[in-house]
């Protein structure tokens, strides 16, 4: 299909080049780069850029049947790196993208660049190189960013189908600035116009979203969110110096909007405007786009939900005007006789009505909204004093206050703040893995003692360190520092679900057996900083579980279960899928931090882009890319480790248990096995050369991107040498 379209391809790459003056590059639908203009120079540059999270994005896309509308993606990459994409369909399948080079969308600073170095070079071994790459980039605004895309787009669609195509974003959007607008003319019929270019929510869809709150209808609202994008809900207009902000700001419109709203269709005043003031919150602690994005769409989802709550549970008149005026004067001495003249009832048919339409007596309702405005006090950034938050609360006494605010939260003002201090950042200094877990040992154990009926046995597991703290117990020896211990087995269960719990970031559930006594054993992950935590907790069930299934059919779904996915099978028999390299390759390093054991990855490739073979050569090419991957396969072997595809003709390989000096072995094997190959092109035998990247894991790479970027870099520089050398 590739070869059909060869020279059209070739036509786009060069029209838009001529076009724009920005590159362009052309991947197949195996993420083959196969040709790219104005050399193959940007090729080089894309690789060390650390673009591994955009293919990974284009693999997702390419599993996907084409949309029936046009779009085009801009993709945000590190710092303030964008690129714009364009698939190319042919019928119900794609057959490849186009992907503009890299730009920045405004001038990078001395400190900006030396980031962007660290983040795709935490080794900063090539950091020279990758620097004058970095200045050489192009720098666009990103008023311009889109008529890039359309300008792509159209001369894709030149070749397929002539549509209009829509913006979609992608990737890392937190340094995406405003893009310039066009003033609005004065009149009214501009808000109309479903196809003019807005600065604000369009006036019908303001209609349409305001409707649904008024009316409570959160299942219309559902569907309306799911249709909102950045083109149907612009938030980038406020402040053009400051994106985040501008995003923030445009948030704060739109939840105030919707708030009043929801206010004039009867929701709780103070009630809503306290939901609105949260979300703002939310918000301001944001540093993403796409977060602030969808919490924008969460609010408006609130705020409908408020009213239809307040439908259905609706109070009388005199019920609404003594909440409010407790919402309003909390801080001050409110009365039964006081509210009984602001509602003008009697005082003991006031006090049974409370007690009737809201479940508590006045002074409980009174209390209730005391310890939610006290909450917000204690965590205020100003320091109040626990005295200082009772008595603006209404509270005299600094006793009374705590025993209030423990029968309403379970605990005292005291262990709520340590409860909800925040993890401080903590400076690597080799034992950091160690000090979070007593705070989330008192959040645990605060949380979970409002729920004793779900546990018997709680405690913290730090797999990477092989320790445990243990949280609370109902019975003295129900959970000692080592669980096994507990089961009376004398050795960690062969399937601990805390080991797979931490291996797969996932929740898992057991149902184990000691004596005569059934229990359910959850584990659950909790992320703090870098690191994973494990929540074990552990309820016994013996009377409570009913099992309808075979005992041996269970013990083999379970034994399945446990097994299934968590490594890749002999490297030998299967190589594996881009997608399937994106779900693994996180595992083999948990596994690998886990059991303090090295876990190297090779990218390898051979060295056909560089040869200069275009998209003519598809034959040739594809008997090359066999014929490597049969050299890869015959080179290494073993249970336990991983290969597949990761980007057209760069093969990644995952190595447990194996130091840096043992994968590079394996690398000059694969290359010198594979450079005795000779293969015939147009009559001639040539013989190509293949080049690697090789990188151990270290404490510094704390995800899979960090790790295969560094591998990248490595791999294109050894590429380069191969060329110099040849």
């Amino acid at each position: 299909m590739v070869e059909k379209y060869s020279n059209e391809i070739h036509h786009i790459l060069n029209t838009f080049y001529r076009t724009t003056g920005i590159g362009v590059i052309y991947f197949d639908s195996r993420l083959k780069l196969l040709a790219c203009q104005p050399s193959k120079t940007l090729a080089d540059e894309f690789i060390c850029l650390g673009t591994n999270r955009l293919t990974s994005f284009l693999n997702e896309k390419f599993s996907l049947e084409p949309g029936s509308e046009p779009v085009f993606y801009t993709y945000s990459l590190n710092g303030n790196l964008v690129c714009n994409v364009v698939m190319a369909d042919v019928g119900n399948e794609y057959i490849g993208a186009f992907v503009t080079q890299p730009v920045f969308i405004k001038k990078q600073s001395p400190s900006e660049i030396e980031s962007l170095l660290h983040k795709l070079d935490p080794s900063l071994k090539d950091s020279e190189k990758l620097r004058s790459i970095i200045k050489k980039l192009p720098v666009r605004a990103f008023e311009s960013i889109t008529p890039l895309g359309e300008t792509l787009h159209s001369l894709v669609t030149s070749v397929f189908e002539n549509m209009k195509p829509s913006q979609i974003l992608y990737g890392d959007l937190t340094n995406i600035p405003e893009s310039e607008s066009d003033e609005l003319p004065d009149s009214q019929d501009r808000d109309l116009a479903e196809n003019s270019p807005v600065r604000h929510v369009r006036f019908l869809l303001y209609l349409k979203i305001m409707d649904c709150i008024k009316s409570g209808d959160t299942k219309l609202m559902a569907e309306i969110v799911t249709e909102l994008n950045s083109s149907t809900m612009p938030t980038h207009h406020l402040d053009h110096s400051d994106y985040m902000r501008s995003l923030k700001n445009s948030f704060i419109k739109v939840c105030m909007f919707a708030c009043y709203s929801a206010i004039e269709s009867n929701a709780p005043y103070y009630k809503t405007l306290d939901l609105a003031d949260d979300l703002i919150r939310r918000a301001e602690k944001y540093e993403n786009a796409y977060d602030i994005f969808e919490l924008m769409k969460t609010s408006l989802m609130e705020f409908a939900r408020a009213v239809e709550v307040s439908r259905l549970q609706s109070h009388s008149k005199p019920i609404r005007q003594v909440l409010d005026y407790i919402h309003a004067h909390y801080g001050e001495k409110i009365t039964l006789e006081t509210l009984a003249e602001l509602t003008g009832l009697s005082t003991f048919y006031l006090s049974t009505i409370i007690k009737k339409e809201t479940g508590l007596m006045l002074m409980d309702n009174i209390n209730a909204i005391r310890v939610e405005e006290s909450k917000k006090l204690l965590l205020n950034k100003s320091n109040n004093s626990v005295i200082d938050v009772a008595q603006q609360v209404g509270f005299i006494y600094q006793n009374h206050f705590s025993t209030v605010f423990k029968k309403f939260t379970g605990l005292t003002p005291t262990e709520f703040l340590k409860a909800k201090k925040n993890v401080p950042e903590e400076k690597d200094t080799g034992k950091h893995a160690n000090k979070p877990a007593p705070v989330v040992v008192d959040q645990l154990r605060n949380t979970l003692s409002n729920y004793p009926e779900i546990y018997d046995a709680a405690r913290i597991v730090d797999p990477k360190n092989h320790c445990a703290w243990i949280v609370n117990s109902s019975e003295d020896d129900i959970l000692p520092e080592t669980c096994y211990d507990f089961w009376k087995r004398g050795r960690s269960c062969p399937n601990c679900i805390s080991a797979l719990a931490f291996l797969n970031n996932q929740t898992y559930f057991k149902i184990d057996q000691k004596n005569d006594d059934i229990y359910l054993v959850a584990a659950i992950p909790k992320t703090i900083g870098i690191d994973i935590y494990i929540v074990e907790a552990i309820k016994k069930v013996s009377d409570e579980i009913i099992i309808d299934i075979d005992l041996q059919q269970l013990e083999a779904i379970s034994a399945a279960a446990c097994s299934k996915n968590l490594f890749a099978s002999d490297i030998s028999d299967t190589f594996y899928s881009r997608k399937e390299i994106d779900k693994f390759l996180p595992v083999y390093m948990r596994h690998s931090k886990m059991e303090k054991t090295p876990l190297s990855i090779i990218l390898v490739m051979p060295d056909i882009f560089f040869k200069g073979l275009d998209l003519t050569d598809m034959d040739i090419q594809e008997n090359i890319s066999n014929q490597f991957l049969k050299t890869v396969a015959s080179a290494i072997s073993g249970n336990g480790n991983l290969a597949g595809q990761y980007m057209g003709d760069i093969v990644l390989i995952a190595l447990n248990n194996t130091v840096y000096e043992d994968a590079c072995l394996i690398a000059e094997k694969i290359e010198h096995e594979f450079e005795k190959i000779a293969f015939e092109v147009n009559g001639e035998k040539i013989f190509f050369t293949a080049g690697s990247g090789i990188v151990t894991l270290t404490d510094d790479l704390t995800d899979e991107n960090a790790f295969v970027n560094r591998a990248l870099v490595e791999l294109e520089h050894n590429m380069k040498s191969n060329q110099t050398d040849s």
